[in-house]
């Protein structure tokens, strides 16, 4: 067994405003992918860009890409090593997430329950590096109080450690956010580009306490 330190990727997709606004989405979409080999996914990532003609560092993004990148993209994201979580959180139901008084704090109490989900352990002593500026950002503070609060109700003595940047410098981040971005789209009743993905992703929905 491997002793290198795992290292997950958190992202959403939509809106995470606690108030409803016009043109905004109906759901969140919150996911935390963990990748064996980040150096691995680098260079994954890398040769998808030179197999798709795209400029060397180009953000795969979800809401930017044409749906011909999608459909290679998750594709070839089938063959590669990461499990991910997902969770649907309804904008009618923001306002059981009780830490919520915020955006930011919708986010980390999402985090919050998806680190709760994963196995006892698997996420003990991990990275957890959230799309951000920087680790000063509120959202990553408070994502790495609810992770930490998570795992301490588990009964897991190590913690784990909470790192922001920018999503175009990790393609973990972006395998995040095309997940989420794909999930929130097939939630939507729309198309459904992640049918050779399902032994990878979970989807949970919320559940108010």
């Amino acid at each position: 067994m491997s002793s290198k330190r795992k290292v997950a990727y958190l992202d959403w997709s939509g809106d995470p405003g606690v108030r409803q606004v016009a043109g905004a989405s109906d759901e969140l979409v919150v996911v935390v992918a963990i990748v064996a080999e980040p150096n691995l996914m680098e260079r994954e990532f890398a040769a998808l860009r030179k197999r798709l003609r795209m400029s060397p560092g180009t953000e795969f993004h979800f809401a930017k890409a044409a749906e011909a990148i999608r459909n290679v993209f998750f594709s070839r994201a089938s063959t590669w090593s990461f499990e991910a979580v997902a969770l649907v959180v309804p904008k009618s139901a923001i306002s059981g997430l009780t830490s919520a008084r915020s955006g930011v704090g919708v986010i980390a109490a999402a985090a919050g329950a998806l680190v709760a989900d994963f196995p006892p352990g698997q996420l003990e002593g991990a990275l957890l590096i959230v799309d951000a500026p920087d680790s000063d950002q509120p959202e990553v503070i408070q994502i790495a109080v609810a992770a930490r609060r998570s795992l301490r109700a588990a009964g897991l003595k190590r913690g784990i450690e909470v790192r922001g940047y920018p999503a175009d410098r990790q393609a973990g981040l972006q395998l995040a956010d095309m997940l989420a971005g794909a999930i929130a789209k097939r939630e939507a009743g729309e198309a459904d580009c992640l049918a050779h993905l399902d032994q990878k992703i979970r989807v949970l929905r919320w559940q108010a306490k």
